[in-house]
Order: C-alpha cells, then structure tokens, then sequence
C-alpha cells in the first residue's frame, strides 16, 4: 500500500491476499486471520504449498535439505501435527496430489492459466 502504483495493477489484490494469507491453514489454525478450507484462495494455497515445499527442499543453516520424496511425503501426511480433532489436513487432498504429480507449475497453469 506505500507504493500507490501498484494498486492500479491488475495483480495488486492478488498479491495483497498472497502476501497476507499464505499462512493460513486449511484446518484453520494458520495465521494471520484464522482462515479455513475455501475461505483460502487458491493462489495463495498454491504460494503457500510453493513455500512449504521450499522450506524443507533447500539447506538453511539452522537445517539440512530433505530429498524430494521425503518432503512429498510430509506434506501429504502432515508430519508436522497438522490434524485437527476432524482429520482435515493443512491442504486439500487434491492439492498434494496435484502438487506431488504435476508440480507448481502445472498447478498455477491449471487453476490461473499462468506460470
């Protein structure tokens, strides 16, 4: 909002709900607004997965990179107590499936026709 060019952009409020919302979970216990399920738009589902992922693909110095398969494997079972008391996952089954598949950017084709 401090550059006020940019809200003339037509990704302006695309890129606000990203920035804001790619935290939130599919449970509802993300942050910063507490959203659940479809209340989370697709594409910061999509960032918000794209994150997940590079967080645990890539070495940081406080950690070592996991391979591949393993880091498909804890974001579809949710290793890190992602379930509520329902057994809803942080992302929808179809999400981690795609993801794991066809990767992000198939996922950012098909559901924005871009990427």
């Amino acid at each position: 909002e401090s550059i006020p060019q940019l809200r003339d952009s037509g990704i302006y409020d695309y890129a606000c709900d990203i920035a804001r919302h790619h935290h939130e979970r599919w449970d509802g216990r993300g942050y910063p607004d507490g959203l659940a399920g479809n209340a989370i738009s697709p594409w910061a589902q999509v960032v918000s997965l794209a994150d997940v992922y590079d967080a645990l693909i890539c070495r940081r110095v406080y950690k070592a990179s996991f391979p591949r398969e393993q880091v498909l494997k804890m974001i579809g079972g949710c290793i890190f107590n992602c379930l509520n008391e329902r057994n809803d996952t942080i992302y929808p089954s179809w999400f981690v499936h795609m993801f794991a598949n066809f990767g992000i950017n198939t996922i950012g084709f098909i559901l924005f026709g871009v990427l």
